[in-house]
Order: structure tokens, then sequence, then C-alpha cells
């Protein structure tokens, strides 16, 4: 490879090590929203007079897990493409 090339390349993957920082805090936001929404209603659950609010409080559990698992998937991510850049 060329000089060039290997500038090429690490540019790239500085793009993407961008990218993906920004894909986290985005998703970071995302779940404490929904964590935040979760807990409101598991502490208000009391006040609805219908039953919604169970699977509601279920369907936030797993979203959240899926997030965590997400944002897990990207510090690897992360992680891999710092060794590439260190490299």
């Amino acid at each position: 490879m060329s000089k060039e090339d290997k500038e090429i390349e690490l540019k790239k993957i500085e793009l993407r090590l961008n990218l993906y920082k920004e894909l986290f805090k985005a998703l970071l936001f995302v779940l404490v929203a929904d964590i935040g929404g979760t807990v409101t209603i598991i502490l208000n659950v009391d006040r609805y007079s219908t039953s919604i609010a169970y699977p509601l409080i279920a369907l936030g559990i797993f979203v959240a897990l899926g997030f965590l698992y997400a944002l897990l998937v990207i510090l690897f991510y992360i992680a891999k493409l710092k060794e590439k850049l260190e490299d």
C-alpha cells in the first residue's frame, strides 16, 4: 500500500469511529428516555383504570434490554476501530 492509500484508510476508520460514537450517544439518550418512561409507569401503575400498564411495562423492559445490547455491540465496534487506528 502506498502512503496515500494508508491515509485514505485511516480517514475512513476515523469517519466510521465518529459515526459509531454519535450512534452510541443517540442510543444512550433513547435508552435513558425508555427507562424513565418505564419507571414512571411502574411508579404510577395504581393510577391506571385498565390493565394496559402491565404490557407497557414489559414492553419497556424488553426494549431497554434491546437498546442495551445494541450499545454493547457498538462499544465492541468502537474498541475494534480504535485498535485498527492505533496499528
